[in-house]
């Protein structure tokens, strides 16, 4: 089990005090064989963001620990290496956002959505320049579009739509959101900024089908009031390589558990035989 959290003073608590942070369980046959390094973004200052860099798959086996991502397997030519990242995203809310240095107010926490969307992508692309596919996991608190929530998308304050398009610009190609119906605004947000051109990998083999993840324990009645915020974006090169095999969602209340997420997961193949099944719940 890895985990992050933060000891910084501004932001890092919910209600009730609690500290919040991400986990990622690996199997310990699996780590020991294909785990590279566990760690933290050095840009996230809170917790938010862990990173699981895989060996490059080999087939039946996988070579030592000193292979790198962009180099060949003891067994021969293998697949690229996966680089999983598991995303706690900043929630927009009107309530102020605190410089983590110095406890200064500077915006709202929908205003910090922005930057953060820009650090995740960058990191996305310099993980795929450095050899790495990548897949991306986890609540990233956007709905993409209106088959994302239910009975209607949150469009109010203006803000949730402001960072809804930025969201899909800056990490999906543009067939991606066609195929997913979108939200990416009138004007580009972006100005000329770069796009990860990642894969929502439950639209691209599911389609339109309705499923969602968050279900708020309030709801008068299972799936009365719901949001799928929370996604699965890997690298287009391993989508579409056939290295994506499988995903769902587990959209029932015994799934939810005491949680107000359901999980979700993928099925992906790291070359030859190998193959690795990831899922996340809030």
């Amino acid at each position: 089990t890895h985990s992050t959290s933060t000891s910084l003073e501004f932001n890092a608590r919910l209600l009730g005090g609690k500290l919040y942070g991400v986990g990622t369980i690996l199997r310990e046959d699996f780590a020991n064989h294909n785990v590279v390094t566990v760690r933290h973004a050095e840009w996230d200052l809170e917790g938010r963001v862990s990173i699981v860099e895989l060996l490059r798959g080999s087939g039946a086996g996988i070579s030592g620990r000193d292979t790198g991502p962009g180099e060949q397997g003891e067994r021969g030519v293998s697949a690229p290496a996966v680089a999983l990242v598991n995303v706690y995203a900043v929630n927009g809310t009107s309530a102020p956002y605190r410089s983590p240095e110095n406890g200064q107010t500077v915006g709202t926490r929908h205003d910090h959505k922005i930057p953060f969307h820009s650090k995740l992508r960058d990191e996305c692309l310099q993980l795929e320049k450095r050899g790495f596919d990548v897949v991306v996991a986890g609540d990233l608190n956007v709905a993409r579009g209106q088959l994302d929530g239910h009975p209607n998308l949150r469009t109010w304050p203006k803000q949730h739509c402001i960072n809804r398009a930025d969201f899909n610009l800056k990490f999906f190609s543009k067939d991606d959101n066609n195929r997913a119906d979108a939200h990416v605004g009138q004007d580009d947000p972006n100005r000329g900024e770069p796009s990860w051109q990642g894969v929502d990998v439950f639209r691209a083999l599911r389609g339109r089908e309705r499923k969602y993840t968050y279900h708020p324990r309030g709801e008068s009645e299972w799936g009365s009031s719901c949001d799928r915020v929370d996604l699965i974006v890997a690298s287009e090169n391993l989508y579409q390589n056939g290295r994506v095999e499988d995903t769902d969602i587990l959209d029932s209340p015994q799934e939810r558990g005491t949680s107000d997420h359901v999980p979700l997961w993928v099925k992906l193949s790291l070359g030859g035989s190998d193959t690795c099944k990831a899922g996340m719940m809030e």
